[in-house]
């Protein structure tokens, strides 16, 4: 200890006693977030602040207990991680982007030259305009990530959406483009984005644990270490002994691509024991509905007489043995609905066929999952299977921790369905401690400029432009039910999704970017060459030309038409270099070359900023008040004060955004352009700004933007979609004072709509509410939880149900297997290069390989090894373990490419196939919208090998 404070030096006592003093010392104090992507993320910091500099943050332990009369639960307090307390020195970092910079040399030579705003704005504005006027403002696009996101003020979605609305370009939809869509729940349930409250997995019996939570939800995974006390089972499925594994009670060492096995194995158990909800399975699921024995589809009354309607459907009463028709506006039973059986049906054509319930079908398919092939195929043990089982029997509640990884898995969809089977099965739906998350962002967006931007005139034009854009949203719901798809039994999340994707088709400035990598990147060849799957009746191709071609995209389809050129970008909150498969190989080289014009917006020097043409520096966390989206997860809405004032010249993305377009405009003005046309709309230049600062009532200045913040949070206070912590009117003071407020009631944006619930701050919440106790129907084909897929492209993949499929060979036959995940010391690049998170691992790239597998190939530890594929190849550091399996390499994501040698990253070698079948459409809830059913890439699994590389630094 007294070596530590100087020991007998005296310069060194008065020099650690003089750190001490300053750290200890400060004449500012402040409310502060992360506004990054670590989902759900949003922890409460007090940021300190000296003579204009943070100096530390710590964490504020200023959200409210649970208190729930008929559950208790710890609360969320303390939430944060080592990220959130090393931003203050990050924010100072060599990285940091301080002033706008333009390009001298080539694109990521490494040469630049400071500019002042005024000729950025300007160059950029004059760009855009000779853009505009010779290819069309959709060949602007916007590449949006959520590092910054800042809903008000901030990068990605936030104001970074504004651009693509008022310029008429097109923006990436990030979901996508980040990989984070769980598309097996979507099938499942018609959604993806019900997120209960992270409490609920203290309430489960038994959690099901997919990906690395102790890495990935530091903040509140405490929740599943505490349901242990109290009894619970949690059982960590995982190809390698994760960190995460160390806290279960069971690891189930799956093979790769295998989980459909096990799953379909537990279900087996499951039925043949009796050990099923029946009642649930009956009034919610699809399980008794009827499916034709010759086609594979179910059975409509389109099919028994001419002018039937196409989504009804039928069940077969138990009482009389006769069809009953399926109600379509409520889960409430019309009758007691036979389970297993077979009927004969006359259809309109005179012909009789066989049609048989779904449950019918399951049992047939899961009986060919024995304890005996299930060890086969996935490595579990019988002994192993049986106790799962044991662990799902009812009454125990389960919980699916699902993480974001089934998204970026090419058999990630049968994966996460088969869990969902077990779920619905033993009734483990719509309760307290029961369900599976996915994840949602908050009802701010509405408030944001992507939404009120574009409101009618008279709303910009009235007093409160954010609070009519607000109430808008509920007579658009309504009007979308009962005028555009004239169905009043339509459940009210179907028609905010309904609105939501006929709104956005009218802006035509959305795209799904499987669509640009596909037409515009060069990953046609790269899929149809690199992805073999010897279970695809057709390749990626097929799928994306008949999907065109059948109109199922039709209103974001704008990149796949003839004549589409995308001709310049703009990166907010995002490092697509970085984050798309294939960044620093396939995608830099075709998609660079074809743009002339590449502006990143970046408080940071990102690897996509190094290769841009201009670097404008975006103002950090705790430099402007704003707020991170909220979500049902926490319910809690963190507010970030500005602690300090923006380093150097650094502006808020919405201050750069609106200096582009001023500029763009003016240069438009300038050239005699009054107006022009970007897909259905007009814009109109004149009215660009006007629409950006909603009716000329916000500016650009600091007090502007605060006002907005004041407005938009006294809004959806006042509709009720938060509220603040001391029950007082919520507004920009109030989150001053108690930083933060609760996310609460219903919000109609889609996304919060989604949990089917009420929010009620202080209380338990979990979601489905309304399905179980109000009968509310789910938004699926048969409006019931979904086990069976009556698509044409599903029946012909035999993917109709859940079934095991060997994975694919993806970048060639190499005898190991790549996986990933996220980085515990960055949230996606983030602060990768950080000092003080370099300083907490080996201060470089690294991969885990098995210690066995290294010596067999004359590896050493931390020696660089070569990672390669018929596609790519990287080098890295190699960190060996026996946690791993002697076939697999582990690589965790977000490493910036410039931290490895010759700046090829792992994504390198990754060709990131799509899966074919997310491109299907033209039934109920296989529609794409915003964040919502459209491929990803796909990299976990890819093929590859390793050897000892020549260079060794």
């Amino acid at each position: 200890m007294a070596e530590h404070n100087g020991g007998g030096n005296p310069s060194a006592r008065q020099t650690a006693a003089e750190a001490s003093h300053d750290y200890w010392s400060w004449d500012r104090v402040r409310w502060g977030t992360h506004r990054v992507n670590c989902y759900p993320g949003s922890c409460p910091f007090r940021v300190y602040a000296k003579d204009g500099r943070v100096i530390r943050e710590e964490i504020a332990c200023n959200i409210p207990q649970i208190i729930d009369p008929e559950y208790r639960a710890p609360d969320y307090n303390p939430r944060g991680c080592q990220k959130g307390y090393q931003h203050s020195r990050a924010m100072y970092g060599a990285e940091r982007l301080l002033y706008p910079m333009k390009r001298k040399g080539e694109r990521g030579s490494g040469s630049w030259e400071r500019i002042t705003w005024d000729q950025a704005f300007d160059e950029i504005g004059a760009k855009l305009a000779d853009i505009i006027q010779s290819h069309g403002p959709q060949s602007i696009i916007i590449d949006q990530g959520t590092n910054g996101a800042g809903v008000l003020r901030g990068g990605g979605e936030g104001a970074g959406a504004g651009l693509a609305t008022q310029l008429g370009g097109v923006s990436l939809d990030l979901n996508f483009s980040i990989g984070d869509f769980l598309p097996g729940q979507y099938l499942t349930f018609g959604q993806f984005q019900q997120c209960p409250g992270v409490e609920n997995w203290f309430l489960a019996d038994t959690v099901l644990v997919y990906g690395n939570p102790v890495y990935a939800c530091i903040s509140d995974y405490h929740y599943v270490l505490e349901a242990r006390y109290r009894g619970s089972k949690v059982v960590q499925i995982s190809p390698d002994k994760s960190p995460s594994a160390q806290f279960a009670d069971m690891w189930l060492p799956v093979n790769w691509s295998s989980d459909p096995a096990l799953w379909l194995g537990l279900c087996r158990i499951l039925i043949d024991k009796g050990w099923i909800d029946f009642e649930f399975i009956k009034e919610q699921t699809d399980l008794p509905v009827l499916v034709r024995k010759d086609d594979g589809r179910f059975l409509r009354e389109a099919d028994l007489k001419e002018g039937g309607d196409a989504e009804q459907f039928y069940v077969i009463d138990a009482a009389t043995g006769k069809l009953e028709a399926l109600a379509k506006g409520t889960l409430q039973m019309e009758c007691d609905r036979v389970l297993e059986g077979t009927v004969e049906v006359r259809l309109k054509d005179g012909t009789r066929v066989e049609a048989v319930t779904v449950f019918t079908l399951l049992r047939k398919r899961v009986a060919e999952y024995t304890p005996e092939r299930v060890y086969e195929i996935a490595g579990v043990h019988p002994d192993q299977l049986e106790k799962l089982a044991e662990w799902c029997r009812p009454p125990r509640r389960i919980f699916f921790f699902s993480a974001a990884f089934p998204g970026k898995m090419y058999h990630g969809d049968l994966c996460e369905r088969g869990a969902c089977y077990v779920l619905a099965l033993t009734g483990n739906v719509g309760k307290a401690g029961t369900g599976s998350h996915g994840w949602s962002a908050g009802a701010e967006f509405n408030a944001g400029s992507g939404f009120v931007g574009s409101m009618p005139p008279e709303i910009l034009e009235s007093d409160d432009p954010i609070g009519g854009a607000l109430n808008t949203t509920q007579k658009l719901q309504e009007a979308y039910k009962t005028m555009f798809a004239m169905d009043p039994t339509m459940p009210v999340l179907e028609a905010a999704q309904g609105m939501l994707r006929e709104g956005m088709k009218t802006t035509g400035t959305l795209s799904p970017p499987a669509l640009f990598w596909y037409y515009h990147a060069g990953y046609k060849d790269v899929w149809d060459k690199h992805l073999e799957d010897p279970n695809a009746p057709r390749k990626i191709s097929a799928y994306v030309e008949e999907a065109v071609a059948n109109g199922w995209l039709q209103g974001y389809d704008m990149l796949a038409k003839e004549g589409a050129n995308p001709k310049a970008m703009f990166v907010s909150g995002g490092n697509p270099l970085r984050r798309t498969r294939g960044g620093m190989n396939t995608y830099v080289r075709t998609v660079w070359p074809k743009l002339d014009l590449i502006v990143v917006m970046d408080p940071r020097w990102s690897t996509t900023a190094l290769h841009a043409d201009y670097a404008l520096p975006a103002a950090s966390f705790y430099e402007y008040a704003d707020t991170k989206f909220s979500c049902p997860n926490t319910r809690f809405s963190n507010f970030t004060d500005e602690s300090v004032p923006m380093r150097g010249e650094s502006k808020s993305d919405r201050q750069i955004i609106h200096g582009i377009l001023r500029a763009t405009t003016a240069e438009l003005k300038k050239r005699g352009i009054k107006s022009y046309t970007a897909g259905p709309r007009e814009i109109d230049v004149d009215k660009i700004m006007w629409r950006a600062t909603y009716g000329n009532k916000y500016g650009d200045s600091n007090a502007d933007e605060e006002r907005l913040v004041d407005d938009a949070y006294r809004a959806l206070g006042e509709v009720g979609w938060f509220t603040s912590l001391d029950g007082e009117k919520l507004d920009l003071a109030n989150l001053r004072k108690n930083g933060g407020s609760w996310l609460s009631g219903r919000p109609t944006f889609p996304a919060m709509v989604a949990q089917n619930a009420d929010m009620v701050a202080g209380e338990v919440f979990w979601c489905f509410r309304d399905q179980v106790e109000q009968k509310v129907p789910y938004v699926t084909t048969t409006r019931r939880i979904e086990f069976y897929l009556d698509h044409p492209w599903f029946i012909e993949a035999d993917e109709h149900l859940v079934r095991y499929k060997q994975p694919p060979y993806i970048g060639g036959h190499q005898p190991m297997r790549l996986t990933s995940g996220h980085l515990r010391w960055s949230i996606h690049s983030n602060w990768v290069t950080a000092e003080e998170m370099l300083k907490l691992h080996r201060g470089e790239p690294f991969a885990f390989i098995n210690s066995a597998v290294a010596s067999g190939r004359g590896i050493a530890d931390h020696d660089y090894i070569r990672v390669f594929n018929d596609y790519g190849n990287f080098m890295v550091r190699a960190k060996l373990t026996e946690c791993v399996r002697p076939d697999q390499l582990v690589i965790y994501h977000a490493w910036e490419p410039y931290q490895y040698p010759n700046w090829m990253p792992y994504d390198g070698l990754l060709p990131g196939p799509v899966k074919g079948l997310h491109f299907a459409g033209g039934y109920r809830h296989y529609q794409y919208m915003l964040w919502n059913w459209s491929p990803a890439q796909e990299d976990r699994h890819t093929s590859i090998d390793i050897e000892k590389a020549a260079f060794q630094g």
